[in-house]
């Protein structure tokens, strides 16, 4: 699994059976973690079906992020 070490705002497809299941990993959309990350990301998420906008908190996989943001 990879982890971002400085946590960031990702955009990611959202398609599957179960959270974090969604496709392809080179389709996650980085954004970073400045003031417009947030912004950025959940302007994506609108503006592509099937994807979704999350902050993964450090050291956290995107998959542990979709079950702490609930």
């Amino acid at each position: 699994m990879a982890r971002i070490d400085n946590g960031a705002w990702l955009a990611y497809p959202n398609v599957g059976d179960q959270p974090g299941a969604g496709g392809d990993a080179f389709e996650v959309r980085y954004f970073g973690n400045d003031d417009l990350s947030e912004l950025r990301a959940l302007r994506y998420s609108n503006d592509n079906p099937g994807f979704r906008a999350l902050y993964m908190a450090p050291g956290e996989s995107i998959l542990e992020a979709e079950e702490n943001s609930d």
